[in-house]
């Protein structure tokens, strides 16, 4: 080895002036290539090792209360009545039904032996009832009339008239099994039908204020009903 480097030398020498600085430089960027293709392997071998060596890190995600979800997260499923900042996040209890109205009279402060004064402006009437008597409003467009011990005295149901006339519903009285007796009368100055109707007793059907309205029950109190 030590010759073949010897005669490497000796041809060198040999060599021309400027041949030999040609060689020194050639020499010298193989030198520098050498050197840069050692270190960038050690620097590669470094940090492959640091890589094998470093512990795996796993990342958690923890939403804090407040922060807005992803958008890839449907709004849907954000619990009712979720507040931010720490408020209260639970869902609220469903509400409770509404209860019926369901009202004894008199009211407070009114001698309960006198009779009732009532007056529905809905519905665009007034009526006198016995001492004592309840009212319920619980449906609509209607009201029911009874005794404190649960009898009917009378029921008192409107709708819309339209079109509709005093002959259009005599027709439609005509034509059902429950109503029978059906005559013409006059009721609180309005033209008015009369009839007996199975289940209530006695039945009136007037037209008055754009509405229709039918008493179904104890004759005798639909003397105290107004307009």
């Amino acid at each position: 080895m030590k010759d073949f480097f010897k005669r490497i030398w000796a041809r060198i020498t040999a060599w021309p002036r400027s041949s030999k600085i040609t060689a020194g430089i050639w020499g010298l960027c193989v030198v520098a290539f050498v050197a840069f293709l050692i270190i960038h392997h050690n620097i590669f071998e470094n940090n492959k090792n640091n890589a094998d060596q470093a512990p795996e890190v796993t990342q958690n995600y923890e939403p804090r209360i407040g922060e807005p979800l992803s958008t890839d997260v449907p709004s849907d499923t954000v619990a009712i009545g979720a507040t931010v900042a720490g408020d209260s996040t639970t869902t609220p209890a469903a509400p409770e039904p509404a209860p019926q109205n369901y009202m004894v009279a008199p009211k407070t402060g009114v001698d309960p032996n006198e009779p009732i004064a009532y007056e529905n402006s809905d519905l665009k009437f007034s009526a006198t009832l016995p001492a004592g008597a309840k009212v319920n409003e619980s449906q609509l467009n209607k009201v029911i009339f009874t005794t404190k011990q649960g009898s009917l005295l009378y029921i008192v149901s409107t709708s819309s008239a339209d079109n509709e006339t005093l002959q259009t519903l005599k027709a439609q009285l005509s034509n059902s099994s429950s109503a029978s007796n059906i005559t013409n009368t006059t009721f609180n100055n309005h033209p008015a039908l009369k009839f007996t109707v199975q289940g209530y007793g006695a039945g009136i059907v007037f037209i008055a204020n754009g509405k229709i309205y039918y008493l179904l029950g104890t004759e005798k109190y639909f003397a105290d009903f107004k307009i």
